[in-house]
């Protein structure tokens, strides 16, 4: 685990805002994409259906799972709204940031790994860096 940057450790605080925009019940998710210092787009778990969640879902046919073994659900993820307010956009997308911050009933920060449908998303876009929560005040950096 790297140390983290004060303006990475910005961009959390910015994610963990957006978070309070979920309408779920115990989990909220905030997504933020930075790129060249700014953030250009935002999104937060949802109770809504999407059919680009749903299409990610569901690739080569099947359903894919979770990272704790579980059919995704099809409600929106974070990483997936985030993506959609980006994905048009004129730039490189190589050098995009995310930032996905989870907390839980409490409050307190939590394991928020892209599940495989929204990895899929990231890497087809052709972003390269992905930080996210893992606990209280642990942060980790993934480059794909």
């Amino acid at each position: 685990m790297e140390k983290l940057k004060k303006r990475d450790l910005y961009y959390f605080t910015k994610a963990y805002d957006i978070s309070n925009l979920s309408d779920f019940p115990k989990v909220h998710i905030g997504c933020i994409a930075v790129y060249k210092k700014n953030i250009i787009g935002v999104g937060y778990n949802s109770r809504k259906t999407s059919p680009i969640q749903s299409k990610y879902n569901t690739l080569g046919g099947r359903k894919l799972l979770s990272n704790n073994g579980k059919p995704i659900n099809e409600f929106l993820h974070a990483e997936i709204d985030c993506l959609n307010m980006i994905r048009n956009m004129d730039i490189d997308f190589s050098k995009v940031k995310l930032y996905i911050c989870r907390k839980n009933f409490w409050g307190d920060l939590a394991c928020c790994r892209p599940c495989s449908a929204c990895e899929y998303a990231i890497k087809e876009l052709g972003i390269k860096t992905v930080y996210y929560t893992d606990d209280i005040d642990k942060y980790i950096r993934e480059d794909y």
